[in-house]
């Protein structure tokens, strides 16, 4: 049940998954005594809000130098974003491999470096995937 005679709110948001239906959100007007559909997003639109803009702000960055190695301080210097490497390895197969994009860090001496390339050629799957995470 969404609300009750005392309820004060007139909207609500309803997010519906099963064994049997995909999941999605509904979002409802309690309006006369009866609630309305006023919007439907299905899972595929929930997990595209989730994306971070920062993730395709990336793909254009690596994309428009093919490649690009450094730390994690100067890529936030340059993308303008301050968990960078937290949210590379969290979308990395969803979002920069799809997109042509592959990831891979290594150690040195005194830094831990990431290294960024774009392979607009191919697929994304064409070279090693590994990825120290």
């Amino acid at each position: 049940m969404l609300g009750n005679e005392l309820v004060t709110i007139d909207a609500e948001t309803l997010t519906a998954k099963g064994r049997d239906i995909e999941m999605q959100q509904l979002k409802l007007r309690f309006e006369e005594r009866v609630w309305e559909l006023t919007e439907k997003k299905s899972e595929e639109e929930m997990k595209n809000e989730a994306i971070p803009p920062f993730l395709f702000r990336l793909v254009d960055f690596v994309k428009s130098r093919q490649e690009w190695t450094g730390t994690a301080t100067e890529l936030v210097e340059e993308v303008n974003h301050i968990s960078v490497t937290r949210l590379i390895s969290h979308f990395y197969y969803d979002i920069l491999v799809p997109m042509g994009v592959t990831y891979d860090t290594k150690r040195t001496g005194s830094k831990r470096l990431i290294m960024l390339q774009s392979n607009e050629k191919n697929d994304g799957n064409d070279r090693n995937d590994s990825c120290d995470r």
